[in-house]
């Protein structure tokens, strides 16, 4: 009766032959099959049998030196005396990462290259998975927050962003982040109003310093900033939820700036000077609507659109969705890979110098869309010289005499607006645009402005006396 009531193979007692059978049937218990049986016709799996990330479970053979109640891992060939410490062992990352980087190894020995994506030691950046055969290693990389790629969107993807409208902040930050690579952040507590992320340490002082201040504001704060400053994980700094909302929208600007950079040259150009004003009414008066609340002098002057509330709605709902998405639904996988990856740099040099490699790249990029947006000034004194200074009481004395587009100051500012287009399309830069786009609009301003008094003689006769009334805020250099 006793003999009936232990299992053949792990050779567990049990009370009762039921509890055997329960243990023999169960999901990870052992089949009733004899240890000889299996020495002598051993089980052939195939390829369709095995699955292809779990080592097999199998005990060691009678003939082997240690005893018959040892399991061994299939893939790793580590012993072990109880079940549930194999189980346990098959579940850790490290036996599956050693499995694949050996079978990736073998593949890289047979073909020396990798399906071309592993060439000499180059690494193919378009990959969410970098294989690096030198050290034996598989990573993943992540792009530090404020250091998104943007490579993999198609020129017509990057097309669709530019052109819909003022939505296509919202629409560059769903796309990017939902890109393995890019999500760089993460809640150490849900509950807790501060976001973890990874950051750039060569050069992150000015986010340091804002997110040091933050976390000065919070006890949570300097607690998560605590647990997530130490050796291992120097690279992950915090920020509070209002500041990162303030920082992922100006990083979508950012992301927008560069993508307009890649498809300038598909555009007309009176398509470039539309998008370039659409992205900097999002960078100024977006941000002033949805974080300030409030709207600047010269637009409540000017009374130009304001954003229809159901935009506005829409536009703060959409920053507060993509957060929430990755801290609800992706915060556990995001939290152990970016903490995962942080080990990896700090303890092989090989993915310390892909991190800092990637970095660059982005950074020249950066570093490129920036020194477009400051190359800004429009030198026209030869327009200037051929067509004078542009006299706005010189329009408010003519207006006494004709309708505007009879004045002589209508037919002269047509003529001189497709000598500027031809100048600003000459040397065509973002930062020519977004001042280009400046000028016409503070000019259209000031000549609605006169034009609201073309019936009203006297007025007229007052600005043509006084041209300090109407201000040309953006006069060409």
């Amino acid at each position: 009766m006793l003999s009936s009531s232990i299992c053949n193979i792990c050779k567990k007692d049990y009370k009762y032959p039921s509890k055997l059978k329960i243990h023999n049937n169960s999901v990870y218990g052992c089949y009733n099959t004899d240890l000889s049986t299996i020495s002598q016709s051993p089980i052939v799996l195939t390829n369709r049998e095995i699955p292809s990330t779990n080592p097999i479970l199998t005990p060691i053979q009678a003939n082997t030196n240690v005893s018959n109640n040892t399991f061994c891992c299939d893939k790793c060939n580590k012993s072990f005396k109880c079940k549930f410490s194999l189980t346990r062992h098959i579940n850790n990352v490290k036996c599956t990462v050693n499995h694949l980087t050996t079978n990736n190894n073998n593949t890289t020995n047979n073909n020396n290259t990798t399906n071309g994506d592993v060439n000499n030691g180059t690494i193919n950046d378009n990959r969410q998975i970098t294989n690096i055969t030198n050290n034996n290693i598989i990573i993943q990389h992540i792009n530090p927050f404020g250091h998104e790629n943007t490579d993999f969107l198609t020129t017509k993807e990057k097309l669709e962003i530019l052109r819909s409208g003022h939505k296509a902040c919202i629409k560059i930050l769903k796309i990017v982040y939902n890109r393995n690579e890019n999500k760089n952040f993460y809640k150490v507590n849900k509950k807790s109003s501060t976001i973890s992320y990874l950051k750039d340490n060569t050069s992150a002082s000015a986010s340091a310093s804002s997110s040091s201040s933050a976390s000065s504001s919070s006890s949570s704060a300097s607690s998560a900033s605590s647990s997530t400053n130490n050796d291992d994980t120097s690279l992950i700094d915090v920020f509070q939820l209002k500041e990162f909302r303030k920082e992922i929208f100006n990083n979508s600007t950012t992301l927008l700036y560069g993508i307009m950079l890649d498809c300038k040259n598909d555009f007309c150009f009176e398509e470039q000077l539309a998008l370039m004003d659409n992205i900097t009414t999002i960078k100024n008066d977006v941000y002033n609507e949805i974080f300030n609340n409030s709207l600047s002098n010269l637009r409540r002057e000017i009374g130009e659109c304001i954003l229809d509330t159901e935009t506005k709605d829409e536009i703060n709902w959409g920053i507060e969705n993509v957060i929430s998405y990755e801290t609800d639904n992706n915060n556990d996988n995001n939290r152990k890979k970016i903490n995962s990856y942080v080990k990896q740099i700090k303890a092989e040099p090989i993915v310390k110098e892909i991190f800092k490699s990637n970095i660059s790249k982005e950074k020249k990029k950066r570093t490129k869309i920036q020194k477009e947006l400051n190359d800004n000034v429009l030198n026209t004194d030869d327009i200037n010289r051929k067509y004078g200074k542009i006299e706005y009481g010189e329009l408010a004395n003519q207006l006494q005499l004709a309708h505007y587009p009879d004045t002589r100051f209508a037919k002269r500012l047509t003529e001189r607006e497709k000598t500027e287009d031809t100048l600003v399309r000459n040397n065509n830069t973002l930062g020519k645009l977004n001042a280009y786009n400046n000028m016409k609009r503070d000019r259209e301003h000031n000549i609605n402005n006169i034009l609201k008094f073309e019936n009203n003689i006297e007025r007229l006769k007052e600005l043509s006396n006084n041209d300090d009334i109407v201000i040309d805020n953006y006069t060409i250099l």
